[in-house]
């Protein structure tokens, strides 16, 4: 029985209805959120859902307007409505399209439009054609948004794309029962019925739909940036390895959890010899491609959990947790001889560039991992006794550098004992506990 009612229900009603509705939301949403008016495609949008509307609501108003008057105004703002549409699509997503030809098409439907208005009347094949073309321009709007499906993952886009996707499957049902009843042009068939339908619900949601589009991707630009910005905090500029101050951090974090654990963790501090030599017989561009090639064999030696940075200048580190000490000084020696090997100018005749390095160790007693272990469910930062040990074992591995230096250069030193209890007792025992790697075939 509501069925037969529904069926009674007039063409103009219903279309009255349905571009009340739909201006009144376009309305809203542009008031709403006007500042997406210069956002990709919001006022492209803004233009096709109005004329949309206002179209439905002449058509409405049809009486009132002199014979064909109103279907010609109306029907033409309805064409020129696609187009408008399209483009907020590809500007959506950041397409080229070929809105020239589309508006050719929509001027030359307008024109058989109201040939068939005033020329040569015909509601039937006015409506088919009108249909059809409305049929090839949203089979154009679903192609745009399936090809945006994977850049665009919001659920947004996804309500975006089936709001259309239901409109081109509505309005292709109805543009066939037309064809097949082309007495029932001002009935209004279950087709037309639910046609109008989903128009209230387009206009309806259309607006939130894409602006949620555009909020989501603000969402993850400025996410995308944050974690940019983070990034370029710890980033040296020159060579894209960590910087002093997220070396510093994760020194003091990987010491906190060595002792906590009992796991063992070494650091590795290298400093290229004789470096200003570079600078100032070869230039500084060419110091930086020096440094930017130093910092290649670094991460090239380096494993997934190593840290690799440089602290300043010429100077470079290394912290490998989960390695003891012998582990740390085949590393180092590994990315000293690869250096040598690289065939880097020193400015000094022939001589290659060299680094020199020092390894040192930590082995936290089992008095220390219980200080460290007494407070650790309870807090996130390192407490006083961790950074004292994480000084202490960037203390010794310095002492080593400079054992090394000392020595001679392009060597790896290794400070004798590990970093202990006392951390002051190990700063006075690294410099003179140190013992070399005498490379071979070192110049």
């Amino acid at each position: 029985m509501v069925v037969v009612e529904v069926m009674t229900i007039s063409v103009p009603t219903l279309t009255l209805a349905t571009g009340v509705v739909g201006l009144s939301v376009t309305i809203v949403m542009a008031l709403l959120y006007g500042r997406h008016r210069d956002a990709t495609g919001y006022a492209a949008l803004m233009r096709a859902l109005a004329l949309h509307a206002a179209g439905l609501t002449v058509l409405g108003f049809e009486a009132e307007f002199p014979d064909g008057v109103g279907i010609a105004v109306a029907n033409t703002a309805m064409a020129i409505s696609p187009i408008f549409y399209i483009q907020a699509i590809g500007q959506l997503l950041q397409r080229r399209l070929p809105l020239r030809a589309l508006a050719l098409l929509a001027g030359v439907v307008v024109v058989g439009i109201l040939f068939l208005i005033f020329v040569q009347p015909s509601t039937s094949l006015r409506l088919t054609v009108l249909g059809s073309y409305f049929l090839v321009t949203q089979a154009i709007e679903v192609g745009l948004l399936a090809l945006g499906l994977r850049r665009e993952p919001s659920a947004a886009y996804r309500t975006l794309f089936g709001l259309v996707v239901a409109i081109t499957v509505t309005m292709l049902w109805r543009t066939l029962w037309f064809a097949a009843n082309p007495d029932a042009a001002h009935t209004a068939g279950t087709p037309s019925v639910v046609l109008f339908m989903t128009n209230m619900v387009f206009f309806a949601t259309t607006g939130l739909a894409w602006v949620g589009v555009l909020e989501d991707r603000y969402r993850r630009a400025s996410l995308l940036a944050n974690l940019e910005l983070s990034r370029l905090s710890r980033t040296d500029d020159l060579t894209g390895l960590a910087n002093r101050r997220h070396f510093d951090d994760v020194v003091a974090t990987e010491v906190a959890r060595s002792l906590r654990y009992g796991r063992p963790l070494t650091l590795v501090t290298l400093d290229l010899d004789h470096f200003k030599v570079v600078n100032d017989t070869l230039g500084h561009s060419e110091g930086d491609r020096v440094l930017r090639r130093v910092a290649q064999v670094m991460r090239s030696t380096s494993r997934a959990n190593d840290l690799a940075a440089r602290l300043g200048g010429e100077e470079f580190a290394m912290l490998l947790p989960e390695t003891d000490l012998d582990d740390g000084e085949r590393l180092a020696e590994r990315v000293r001889t690869r250096i040598r090997a690289a065939g880097l100018s020193s400015g000094r005749d022939d001589a290659p560039l060299t680094i020199s390095a020092g390894v040192a160790a930590l082995a936290p007693s089992s008095a220390a991992r219980a200080a460290s272990a007494d407070d650790a469910p309870t807090r996130w930062e390192p407490n006083e006794l961790e950074l004292a040990f994480a000084q202490a074992l960037v203390d010794a591995a310095d002492a080593a550098l400079y054992a090394a230096k000392r020595a001679g250069r392009d060597r790896t030193t290794v400070a004798e004992e590990a970093v202990a209890l006392d951390p002051g007792a190990q700063r006075r025992a690294a410099v003179a506990g140190a013992r070399d790697w005498e490379p071979t075939g070192a110049a």
